[in-house]
């Protein structure tokens, strides 16, 4: 007879009393939920798959450091989204590489860098006037 696959309500339990043994089983349960809820965000297939390994792994060393009763009291799924969120901001925060400018030659790139040091400006302008300061003074 083939042993039954847990279902969210008791894997739980299994997880408090053997979390090694276990495991797998709960990856197998949340992954494809995960991945898609990712896949929507990050739009790229590998990008999301790279997303939820790196969630399942931080829930791991999160279930590791957490007493049997603390596992027992999880919100299971809202708890394995809010992970998969947080590696997924931290994944876009450090995956957006600062803009490069291209070395087309010199008038090009003093075009760039004038836009650039224009933006800058603006950017300036801007947070002077959030500052309260007037129009007047400039």
């Amino acid at each position: 007879m083939e042993a039954m696959q847990p279902g969210s309500e008791d894997i739980l339990t299994l997880l408090a009393t053997d979390l090694d043994c276990y495991y797998e089983q709960l990856v197998a349960l949340y992954w494809r939920q995960l991945y898609v809820f990712v896949l929507r965000r990050a739009r790229s297939p590998q990008d999301a798959e790279d997303i939820v390994q790196e969630a399942f792994v931080r829930a791991y060393l999160a279930l590791q450091r957490y007493s049997a009763q603390r596992i027992l009291c999880l919100k299971l799924r809202p708890w394995l989204y809010k992970v998969a969120w947080s590696v997924y901001c931290n994944y876009t925060g450090r995956s957006k590489s600062p803009p490069s400018m291209p070395l087309e030659g010199p008038a090009r790139i003093c075009s760039l860098s004038w836009k650039m040091l224009k933006r800058s400006s603006q950017k300036s302008s801007l947070s002077m006037l959030s500052k309260g300061a007037s129009l007047r003074n400039w």
